[in-house]
C-alpha cells in the first residue's frame, strides 16, 4: 500500500477522479485523474453553481434571488441540456448516476401523501425526459446503481428501491 499527497483541496469522485473541494460553488471546478494526472477545468460563470463527476456536471443556474433551472453538461462544456426548473433540487450528491440518471426532488405531487409533499424525479439522459418516481418522499440515497428512498413517518416508514442498472 502506498500513500501520496495531492496538493490542493480535493474530494474523491469516481475512481480515479478527484473533484476540487470548491465544487458546488460559483466559479470553475477542477477534475483530476490520479492515474494520468490530467486536470480538466470546468468553466462555470458567476451565476452558476457547478458540481461535477468525470462524465457530467450538474449546473444550478441562478437568477435574481434564487435558482432558475438545473442543467447537465459535459465537463468540457458540451452537450449541455436543461433537466429541470428552479423548483427542483438535486436529491443525491453524485451527478448523473451511471452516466445516465439525474436524481431530483421538488415540492408538489398529488397531495395524497400524509407526511411529505416531496416528489422524487428521475431525469433520463438517454430518453431526455423526466419521470416522477414517487410522491411523499423523505430520505433519498444512492450507491452503486441503486436508488432508494423512504416514505411515511417515524411510525410507518417504508423503504423503496430501484436498481437503475436494470432500466433499459
Amino acid at each position: 500500500m502506498s500513500v501520496r499527497d495531492e496538493p490542493g483541496a480535493w474530494a474523491l469522485s469516481a475512481w480515479p477522479w478527484l473533484v476540487s473541494a470548491g465544487s458546488g460553488q460559483t466559479g470553475p471546478v477542477q477534475l483530476r485523474n490520479l492515474d494520468t494526472q490530467q486536470v480538466t477545468t470546468v468553466d462555470a460563470t458567476a451565476t452558476e453553481l457547478a458540481t461535477c463527476g468525470p462524465a457530467w456536471c450538474r449546473v444550478l443556474v441562478l437568477a435574481g434571488e434564487g435558482p432558475s433551472r438545473i442543467d447537465l453538461m459535459r465537463p468540457d462544456g458540451g452537450d449541455r441540456r436543461r433537466v429541470a426548473g428552479g423548483a427542483a433540487t438535486a436529491s443525491v450528491i453524485d451527478v448523473a448516476l451511471l452516466d445516465r440518471f439525474e436524481v431530483l426532488s421538488q415540492s408538489g405531487g398529488d397531495g395524497s401523501a400524509p407526511i411529505s409533499s416531496q416528489q422524487l424525479l428521475l431525469y433520463d439522459l438517454k430518453e431526455q425526459r423526466v419521470v416522477v418516481v414517487a410522491d411523499g418522499v423523505g430520505i433519498v440515497q444512492s450507491r452503486g446503481g441503486l436508488l432508494w428512498w423512504s416514505t411515511g413517518d417515524n411510525e410507518t416508514t417504508a423503504w423503496h428501491t430501484i436498481d437503475l442498472r436494470t432500466l433499459k
